[in-house]
């Protein structure tokens, strides 16, 4: 007995890496939300996603592909964004494109900033 698995992973699969991100910890700069956009591909899988996190996924629509990740309160957000890194599978790519984009958002008790990342500056590994 055999069966097909209609949604095997690709061939193409890719990490999503960001580069390191110098919040004010002094001000008690935290990383809130993130948001990832991508033309060339879709995102395939998530793991390890930072406790209290809510992550919704948008396939491709117009050939645009969205995910975006939030904390689910003030306490949860995280002081470090590499506990992203190699958090987020993308597909039907390569490590030459550069359609990848991310905004980063953080929080202190006073204010919100948001941070852009070109795919030029975030990496892609297998």
């Amino acid at each position: 007995m055999s069966a097909t698995v209609a949604n095997a992973a690709p061939a193409s699969t890719f990490r999503v890496f960001f580069p390191r991100l110098a919040l004010a910890v002094e001000d008690g700069e935290r990383v809130a939300e993130l948001k990832l956009t991508q033309t060339c591909g879709e995102f395939w899988g998530l793991a390890g996603i930072p406790k209290d996190w809510g992550v919704e996924i948008v396939s491709p629509s117009s050939g645009t592909a969205s995910l975006h990740a939030s904390a689910g309160h003030g306490a949860s957000s995280i002081f470090d964004l590499q506990k992203w890194n190699g958090v987020v599978q993308i597909s039907g790519t390569h490590a030459r494109c550069k359609d990848l984009n991310a905004v980063i958002t953080t929080e202190t008790v006073e204010r919100r900033k948001e941070y852009y990342f070109s795919g030029r500056e975030l990496q892609l590994r297998k």
